[in-house]
């Protein structure tokens, strides 16, 4: 009996020790189970978030491949909330709601404020634009890149010999000679580079000249770029945030060469005859004999821009008989010569230059006449971009820039440049070429999230609404540079990155 009660003692304890081990494995299992749901879960949602940005981008291809919405001031799309922020998508994901915004970096380059729309990368200087770049002298070319934040002739000139075909260094530049020297040697490209990260790689350049203290690439101060040295990236500390070149420089950009109506332009260097009914009757009978005669006089050289005709004159010869003159005196028997002027007058250009820039070209690019890349538009470009047009002086790209900032949507052309005196006709003869008010090239930034706090993907697009459907050019998702935006202000809370007591005033 004694043994046995030893045994019975001995199993007690035995259970006594089972019991809570059992009970500790249970409770472990249990915690990692609902670890592992949890982390299922968050997974599910980050996927989710990810294709909501994806979702936006959809969207925004869809808007630009409607015609009636990239109608020039048909709508706002480059500021509107309502058509841009917290699309819905999925109406019930496990009692939450999933959506996106499209969101773009606000005007001023200061502010900590979000723009609810697509960014118009025909407001940047086209680096793939080579006829803009190297016009002129090279102290001209250098001088186009001196409006770039920390510009230096020393960069603008390595830019240029990166981008020009020649293995020629300029005065301050490097060519290939330079780059094969380095420890891990390459060649310059030569062309315009293929993603504005290539930039780096040109001498001189370094992230912080390109993307500035903007870490995150949302154009908006957040609370790490504006605390000095305690949190990457390294910042000033000075209440504004440095975007670097980043914001100015583009390789995508094209606009429309259709006319109004949505057919080509005509062409002044072809076959006008072939369109003298649709000429006539848009600027009359008078215009186009002037203009045969002027291209008659010109034996082949092409019109270089619609404004050359502004003005114009041409020697024609006189088949009238003049029987009063004195024999010999040119203009008064069969021939001699006269002067013939065009009806378009520098004292009128309001009443006909909108329509005629809207209707006409003097070229026809490429294997696609529809669009022509490289166009900067004056209705969006910063001061930094139009600083780059040839012929302008800062103060011409100060007005023009103060100019746009109050005019509203809709502008078929760039006429207003010339009709408002913002510059001289001779300035804007050498710009017309260059320069739009027809931009069909979209940056979009989506930012997928749902109704309640949880994960947010970013996906960033350029897409091209020269054709229809639009085009997406590029796409990425931003996972690498983080979320950007806080919670509260993709809930429609507040349109600021930073808490209100550190938004700079």
């Amino acid at each position: 009996m004694k043994g046995f009660a030893r045994r019975r003692g001995s199993i007690l304890l035995l259970v006594l020790i089972i019991i809570p081990v059992l009970s500790l494995g249970a409770y472990s299992f249990t915690h990692w189970m609902r670890s592992e749901a949890r982390g299922a879960m968050t997974h599910l949602q980050t996927t989710q978030s990810l294709w909501l940005a994806h979702s936006g981008v959809e969207q925004a291809q869809a808007l630009l491949s409607d015609a009636n919405t990239i109608e020039p001031g048909a709508v706002d799309l480059e500021d509107n909330p309502s058509l841009f922020s917290r699309i819905l998508v999925a109406p019930e994901f496990r009692s939450m709601q999933g959506m996106f915004s499209l969101i773009g970096p606000p005007r001023e380059v200061d502010s900590s404020n979000i723009r609810y729309g697509l960014t118009n990368e025909s407001a940047k200087i086209p680096l793939h634009r080579k006829s803009l770049l190297f016009s002129g002298k090279e102290d001209d070319q250098r001088l186009r890149l001196s409006g770039l934040p920390n510009m230096t002739p020393e960069l603008a000139d390595a830019i240029l010999d990166w981008i020009d075909k020649d293995d020629t260094p300029r005065v301050s530049g490097a060519e290939a000679d330079y780059y094969l020297s380095l420890a891990n040697p390459y060649s310059p490209r030569n062309a315009a580079p293929r993603t504005l990260g290539e930039l780096l790689l040109v001498r001189g350049v370094t992230p912080w000249l390109l993307f500035g203290e903007d870490a995150n690439l949302d154009g908006v101060m957040n609370p790490n770029e504006n605390d000095g040295e305690r949190t990457w990236p390294p910042d000033n500390q000075d209440g504004k945030l440095d975007t670097g070149w980043f914001p100015y420089l583009t390789i995508y950009s094209a606009a429309s060469n259709l006319n109004p109506d949505g057919s080509q332009k005509i062409d002044l260097n072809g076959d006008l005859n072939s369109n003298k009914e649709k000429l006539v009757e848009k600027f009359g009978q008078e215009w186009f004999e002037f203009v045969t005669k002027y291209k008659e006089n010109k034996k082949g050289k092409k019109i270089r821009a619609v404004s050359e005709l502004i003005d114009a004159k041409v020697e024609v010869p006189n088949d009238e008989n003049s029987p009063n003159g004195p024999p010999g005196t040119p203009g008064n028997r069969p021939g001699g010569k006269k002067t013939i002027e065009s009806p378009w007058k520098s004292a009128g250009t309001s009443q006909y230059l909108d329509d005629a820039l809207a209707n006409l070209a003097v070229s026809t690019p490429g294997s696609r006449p529809e669009r022509v890349r490289g166009l900067i538009d004056v209705t969006r470009a910063p001061f930094a971009v139009l600083r780059t047009l040839p012929s302008l002086t800062e103060q011409n790209a100060e007005a023009i820039a103060g100019a746009a900032r109050g005019r509203a949507l809709g502008d078929k052309s760039p006429a207003w440049l010339l009709t408002d005196g913002l510059i001289t006709l001779s300035q804007f003869r050498q710009i017309e070429t260059l320069v739009t008010s027809q931009s069909r090239v979209y940056r979009v930034e989506s930012v997928g999230f749902f109704s309640q706090p949880g994960p947010v993907a970013r996906v960033e697009a350029v897409i091209d609404a020269t054709q229809s459907p639009a085009r997406v050019l590029y796409r990425r998702e931003l996972l690498s540079v983080g979320n950007a935006y806080p919670y509260e202000m993709l809930a429609g809370g507040t349109t600021s990155a930073l808490p209100s007591s550190a938004v700079a005033p």
